[in-house]
C-alpha cells in the first residue's frame, strides 16, 4: 500500500464513519439500509 495512503483505525472501525444531524433520523437510517443493503452496527443517542 502507497504509504501516503496508510492510515491507522482500529479494527472495529470500517473506512466510512460518519456523523448525521437530521430531522429525522429512523427515517435516514431506513434510507441507507434500504438503498445500499447497509447494516447498522452502532448507534449512539
Amino acid at each position: 500500500m502507497n504509504s501516503n495512503f496508510d492510515t491507522f483505525h482500529p479494527e472495529e472501525f470500517t473506512s466510512l464513519n460518519s456523523c448525521f444531524f437530521v430531522e429525522d433520523p429512523q427515517g435516514l437510517i431506513d434510507y441507507l439500509i434500504k438503498s445500499f443493503n447497509a447494516e447498522q452496527l452502532n448507534r449512539i443517542v
